[in-house]
């Protein structure tokens, strides 16, 4: 059995590979959006689903109509950019 250590060595080489090969710049046109509980929409911009491997993190844009919210919701990490309005 490996040790954690060595476990967490070799996914890191994993994931760091994956990123030196992926893709490299996340295009608007490119932009999937979908509905969603807490936004009015939403579109993943850099994640794995994306093409984007990513070691747990992810970029999100979402539209929230003005008078909207975005919900409670609970979640590690956030931060949050205003692009307008």
């Amino acid at each position: 059995m490996a040790d954690f250590y060595s476990e967490w060595l070799k996914k890191s080489e994993e994931v760091e590979k994956a990123v030196n090969e992926g893709v490299r710049v996340a295009r608007h046109k490119d932009l999937r959006w979908e509905r969603t509980r807490q936004d009015h929409e939403a579109a993943l911009m850099i994640a794995p689903e994306t093409g984007f491997p990513t070691a747990g993190s992810l970029l999100m844009k979402a539209r929230i109509p003005v008078g909207g919210h975005t919900g409670q919701h609970f979640h590690g990490e956030e931060a949050i950019y205003v692009e307008e309005g």
